[in-house]
């Protein structure tokens, strides 16, 4: 009990904005995040920005995935392969579950039990393999019935609940013509809309209407 009494302070528990020390961790986690998605930008005279915001209730409600505010604003955003004039995401309410935290630690576990991971798998192939050598034996012999397939999905209560977030993107002509990743996306979206839209037919039927 006396344990529990116990208060951390609050240049401990807390960031230079008010806000439980991990929301400092997520933000810089979803900065890296953003500046590989970005194809790491390069700042020019300081008009490229990245401005990362992460609010929580506490320490142990970042690290159950839940946050109450997540925003992200860039701002003249270039690089060799894309560029964006202004990229802004906000979502609330966000939960995520224990979702972030074990895929934070699992490099780390599979680094440190990585000879026992070994073994185990190298046990599990060699299982199934022979399982299923036998298996294709008695095949021949008797005839298949027909079984409803079980399937072997290994689900762990991670939590969470789906998240709702907003974005808007604002491109330029420049950077069209200056991203090869955008470039590149808008040819993929023009194919695939024209081979899943009546756009060709109509063109086919004004060229044989001038025609006529």
């Amino acid at each position: 009990s006396s344990f529990n009494n116990v208060k951390v302070p609050d240049r401990i528990r807390l960031n230079s904005k008010g806000q439980p020390r991990l929301c400092s961790v997520v933000g810089a986690s979803l900065h890296i995040l953003t500046r590989i998605g970005l194809c790491f930008p390069q700042s020019e005279g300081g008009s490229s920005s990245i401005h990362v915001e992460v609010t929580a209730p506490s320490n142990r409600a970042v690290l159950r995935g839940k946050l109450n505010h997540i925003s992200v604003q860039v701002q003249h955003s270039k690089s060799a392969f894309l560029q964006i004039q202004e990229f802004l995401l906000h979502g609330s309410n966000i939960d995520l579950g224990w979702t972030p935290l074990v895929l934070a630690s699992l490099p780390a576990v599979i680094l440190i039990t990585r000879p026992p991971l070994f073994t185990m798998f190298s046990f599990w192939y060699l299982y199934k393999s022979v399982r299923k050598l036998v298996v294709m034996e008695t095949n021949q012999k008797v005839s298949p019935i027909n079984k409803p397939k079980k399937k072997n999905m290994l689900k762990f209560p991670l939590g969470g609940k789906p998240c709702h977030l907003e974005y808007s993107l604002a491109l330029t002509n420049d950077n069209l013509a200056n991203s090869p990743v955008l470039r590149y996306c808008c040819k993929q979206l023009l194919r695939s809309l024209l081979a899943n839209s009546v756009l060709p037919d109509i063109a086919a039927v004004g060229d044989t209407a001038q025609l006529l």
